[in-house]
Formats: structure tokens, C-alpha cells, sequence
């Protein structure tokens, strides 16, 4: 670059004076000489960033790599694991299905069952209270025989003779 800067510069020298040229183009000269420079270094700057970057991006690709290498296997077993989790809930649903109908059939039958229950019970306590009443009118029965067989048997000892005549 040094070197193009000095054949530069000499080439100049030498074109001045073969063509004198205004100061204002000379200056333009020296401004756009200057400005070359600038752009060679921005490039010159570009192209290491440009580097940095390539090299940055070789060593992320070179990770993923790595990356995708060490979890190759476990994303492998992960498909057999989601493979195994369809199968299995697929089962349970179905089995899940299953277990409802015959929860709703015990559910139904139970119900059915306790309706029945109840409807027996109701019987047997109207049979109880029945029995009950049967039971104690009888007691006033059995009382009230035993009463008439004293006054039978006292009308019977005193030969027909009331009571009242006494």
C-alpha cells in the first residue's frame, strides 16, 4: 500500500509539471487521494471484520453440529417415548370409555336397587304399624274377653243372678 502511496505521490510530481493544472484541481486531487486512502483502510478494516464474522459463524455451526450430535439420541428416544405415550393414551381413553359405561350401568343398577330398597321398606314399616295396631287392639280384645269370661263366670256361680240385684 506504502509503495502505491509513493508511485502515487510521484506520478503527481511528475504531471505537475508537464501540466500545471489550477490549485483548485489539485486540491480535488489530494481531497479524492485522501478519501482513496480512507476507503482503503475502511476495506482493509471491512475485510478483517468479514473474517471475524466467517470465522464466528464456522464456530456457531461447528456447535450446532455438536449440538445436534450429542441430542440425536435422546431426540430418537423421545420419538419412541411419544410413540409409547400415543399408544398408552389411546388405551387409557379407551379404557377410560369403558369404565364409564359400566360405572353408569352400576350407577343405573343401584339406583334401581335402593328404589327397591326404599319401596320394601316403606311395605314393612306400613306392616309393622299394621302389626302394631292388630296387636294392640287384640291386647284390648284379649282384656275385654277376659271381662266378659269374669262376668260369665260370676253369672254362672251366683246361678243367673244379676249383679245389680246384689
Amino acid at each position: 500500500m506504502r509503495s502505491e502511496v509513493a508511485i502515487l505521490g510521484r506520478t503527481i510530481q511528475i504531471l505537475d509539471a508537464s501540466h500545471p493544472l489550477p490549485s483548485e484541481v489539485r486540491a480535488k486531487e489530494v481531497s479524492i487521494e485522501k478519501a482513496s486512502l480512507e476507503k482503503a483502510n475502511e476495506d482493509e478494516l471491512k475485510g478483517a471484520s468479514m473474517d471475524q464474522l466467517s470465522n464466528l459463524v464456522q464456530q456457531i455451526t461447528e456447535q450446532l453440529k455438536g449440538h445436534k450430535s450429542r441430542l440425536q439420541p435422546m431426540i430418537e428416544e423421545l420419538r419412541s417415548v411419544r410413540t409409547t405415550y400415543s399408544a398408552v393414551d389411546t388405551r387409557h381413553s379407551e379404557m377410560k370409555a369403558r369404565y364409564e359405561q359400566v360405572r353408569g350401568e352400576v350407577d343405573l343398577d343401584l339406583n334401581r336397587v335402593t328404589a327397591e330398597c326404599q319401596a320394601s321398606q316403606d311395605e314393612i314399616d306400613q306392616l309393622e304399624t299394621k302389626y302394631h295396631e292388630l296387636q294392640s287392639q287384640m291386647g284390648y280384645l284379649d282384656n275385654r274377653l277376659q271381662v266378659v269370661n269374669k262376668e260369665g263366670k260370676m253369672l254362672r256361680e251366683n246361678n243367673g243372678q244379676t249383679l245389680t240385684a246384689q
